[in-house]
């Protein structure tokens, strides 16, 4: 029928045209959609790409590495992190890597009142070793998932790219160099810093639109401080406030959307970005606000420095390695990192083509390690050993090497291989070992006895020189006690002396006692016990022994022939002063009687009583008259007398004895208060034995005939340092004089 004019004809042919200009449009809207979508493809595609080179990498890396997000459940690990959680990688996938390896009083707190979404996204608490500031730096720490293995973990967080509490770890397993360090003084800087590239913007507002989380990302790109946007609307971060609407319903009606939307910054700047948004629910499925994850895309520009940043950052993680790293095919080197070519003295492109047998000393070693590690990497496992490298220049290192398949069919074919430097730890094993020998050959042949002991005594070594000390021949006295052969007298002092360096109390202990030789006669000797140590799980300690008994005897020939010297002195002063004599001689017989009342060793009380009879001495620089006088002396003639301890000493200070009777005599007028002389000493600055003195001459002094006065009695006397007991006198020196004259009968001769 044909076309009737007039105007429904016309209106008709308008709607047409009017719908062939929209599928126009149409076309070309899908045209360009198409085109972008195939830009995002290829784009996509080179990301994955990049990710599949991160990933194998990654995974050819002996160390264990793991990446966990916010909530810390793991977004990436390698499969050295992997075989150490005794899980495969795809399964550790959105597991909590504190519940794979947990510790003690670190559980990972969440608040369990998730109504404010910054809280939900805290993760980790102070008090977790894994966990850091969200916006935290690099850190390094040690960790050790079973006892006897230390692991040093390097972290980067947030202020390397990541988004906000997300941490990324790489595990060095530095427990053979932790045991090793003590002797080995070796230290070791380890790359701390792994830094993540990644752009994405997290963006999150609550049911109110207002913006409660903004990472740095966002940080970055928008321009914004985070204080800056907080608590502010949404929509101020779009073009278009109506987007930000838009938005909001698109995710509430599909429950999350993806799409490109057209962002503003703080300097007023527009671009674009890819924005992946969803609803925020807590765990009852109450919806808490709306969180996004964008990328800018405004520009081709900025995929491109995405891309650069992932190559980046896998150059960082292989170039900054403390250990060398190098790729092998076929045993021949296709790249190496920086530290492998120092080791080794060649620059990186003199290495880059070459067989691997260039490293090796001989072709031997180089086939040997063929024969060893090829199998074991056609396994998939780990290969590890210790072997000799030769550097450019000729010189040979030692290393300690590991590698593993690098290749998806794990022939060998491809690998991957760390090797860190031992040279100084083997030198200091050598070193060790020479030495140990050494003083092996001096406990071996020297004339001191050497025994390792348990704590019950138990001999578990004991040096040949047994023999020639105690007659002994050293195997005959292994499992038996060494305690058995010490003086009973003298057993529970050596014991509990043996006792104090074990259990720590005492570094060092020397004593002095008898031990049985094997034909019945005692031998004097000195041990010292000391180096408690862990002997195969047993607590031991070294006691070496010296025999004494020739020396002793000769400082006893020694000590009479002092004694004489001493005695001859006090016999001149006698000669001068009658009365003087025979109170040196009380003195020293009542100070020795104290000495011992008091629970001073028989040695001390002996020195004291030698101390007594000379302690006077130095008054043979008085003249005789002034001694002799019987009448008060006057100022000047005392003043003369307080001279004689400091004269005394002069004379006795030269005589060497293994007391102090030079000091002793010095001290013998010091009061407890500083009211004496010579010095004014006061309480503990004056020696016990001087204290111990002072009150045994003026007992003696009291009851002794003078020119100028008869004797007092016993009762005076005492009563005398009683009255000034704890003030001029000893307290503990005054009360053994009493109890000696109370109770226990003593009497001065001749009285």
């Amino acid at each position: 029928m044909a076309n009737l004019p007039g105007t429904g004809g016309e209106q008709r042919l308008a709607e047409v045209e009017q719908l062939r200009a929209q599928l126009a449009a149409a076309r070309a809207h899908v045209e360009k959609l198409t085109a972008l979508l195939h830009e995002q493809e290829v784009f996509s595609q080179r990301v994955e790409r990049a990710s599949r080179a991160w990933t194998q990498t990654v995974d050819a890396l002996a160390q264990p590495i793991f990446m966990h997000d916010e909530t810390g459940c793991i977004v990436r690990a390698n499969r050295a992190y992997a075989k150490r959680a005794g899980v495969p990688v795809k399964n550790l996938i959105g597991k909590v890597y504190w519940k794979l390896f947990p510790q003690q009083d670190a559980p990972f707190a969440v608040p369990a009142d998730s109504s404010a979404f910054p809280s939900a996204l805290i993760g980790p608490q102070q008090d977790d070793p894994f966990a850091g500031p969200p916006d935290s730096d690099q850190t390094e720490f040690e960790f050790s998932p079973s006892p006897g293995e230390v692991f040093l973990v390097r972290s980067v967080g947030a202020s390397s790219g990541l988004p906000r509490s997300w941490r990324l770890y790489i595990f060095q397993d530095v427990t053979e160099l932790k045991r090793a360090e003590a002797a080995l003084r070796m230290s070791g800087q380890y790359a701390r810093g792994i830094i993540d590239s990644s752009l994405a913007m997290i963006v999150a507002a609550d049911r109110d639109r207002r913006i409660v989380e903004f990472n740095p990302a966002a940080q970055r790109t928008f321009g914004y401080q985070r204080e800056e946007v907080l608590g502010k609307p949404m929509n101020m971060l779009y073009a278009d406030p109506a987007a930000g609407d838009a938005v909001r319903r698109s995710v509430l009606e599909r429950d999350g959307m993806v799409g490109e939307i057209v962002n503003r910054r703080k300097s007023g700047e527009l671009f674009t970005s890819l924005l992946s948004a969803a609803i925020l629910r807590d765990a009852e499925g109450k919806m808490l606000g709306v969180v996004g994850t964008s990328m800018d895309i405004s520009e081709r520009k900025q995929a491109q420095a995405n891309m650069d940043a992932v190559l980046i950052e896998l150059e960082l993680i292989f170039e900054n390695a403390v250990v060398g790293i190098a790729f092998a095919m076929d045993r021949v080197i296709q790249r190496v990192n920086r530290r492998f070519a120092e080791m080794l003295g060649y620059e990186k492109n003199e290495l880059i083509g070459k067989s691997t047998e260039i490293v090796y000393p001989a072709r031997e070693d180089y086939e040997k390690l063929g024969r060893d590690a090829y199998p074991e990497l056609a396994q998939g496992r780990i290969y590890r050993t210790e072997t000799r490298f030769r550097r450019k220049d000729g010189s040979l290192i030692w290393v300690h090497l590991a590698g593993r398949a690098a290749d998806r069919e794990k022939d060998g074919t491809k690998s991957i291989w760390v090797f860190e430097d031992i040279t100084e730890r083997k030198a200091a094993e050598e070193q060790l070992k020479r030495r140990e020998a050494y003083f092996r050959a001096l406990t071996e042949n020297g004339n001191d006895v050497t025994v390792v002991v348990n704590a019950e005594g138990t001999t578990r070594y004991q040096s040949p020189a047994v023999e020639r000390m105690l007659g002994h021949r050293a195997p005959e006295r292994i499992g038996r006690s060494l305690f058995e052969l010490v003086h009973p007298d003298e057993f529970a002092k050596v014991r509990d002396s043996y006792q104090r360096v074990l259990q720590g109390g005492s570094q060092r202990v020397k004593t002095e006692f008898r031990m049985r030789h094997r034909d019945g006669s005692w031998r004097l000797v000195e041990g010292i016990a000391s180096g408690a140590f862990d002997l195969d799980g047993e607590m031991v300690g070294i006691v070496n022994l010296h025999d004494v008994t020739e020396r002793r005897r000769s400082e006893q020939r020694l000590l009479h022939s002092m004694e004489g010297a001493i005695t001859a002195i006090a016999a001149a002063a006698e000669l001068r002063d009658a009365y003087g004599a025979g109170h040196q001689r009380g003195v020293a017989a009542l100070s020795a009687a104290i000495a011992r009342e008091m629970g001073l060793g028989v040695g001390q009380a002996h020195g004291l009583r030698l101390a007594g009879v000379v302690h006077d001495i130095g008054k043979i620089q008085t003249p005789a008259e002034i001694l002799t006088k019987p009448s008060r002396l006057a100022e000047v003639e005392y003043a003369l007398i307080k001279t004689h301890p400091q004269a005394g000493h002069d004379i006795l200070k030269g005589i060497d004895l293994p007391w102090p009777i030079a000091e002793i005599v010095l001290q013998h007028h010091e009061l407890l208060d500083g009211s004496g002389y010579p010095r004014g000493l006061k309480g503990d600055e004056i020696l016990l034995e001087a204290r111990i003195l002072a009150v045994a001459d003026v007992v003696e002094a009291m009851v002794s005939q003078r020119f100028h006065r008869p004797g007092l009695s016993i009762d005076a006397a005492l009563a005398e340092i009683t009255k000034f007991r704890g003030t001029k006198f000893d307290p503990g020196a005054v009360d053994a004089c009493v109890r000696l004259f109370r109770e226990k009968g003593f009497a001065f001769e001749n009285r």
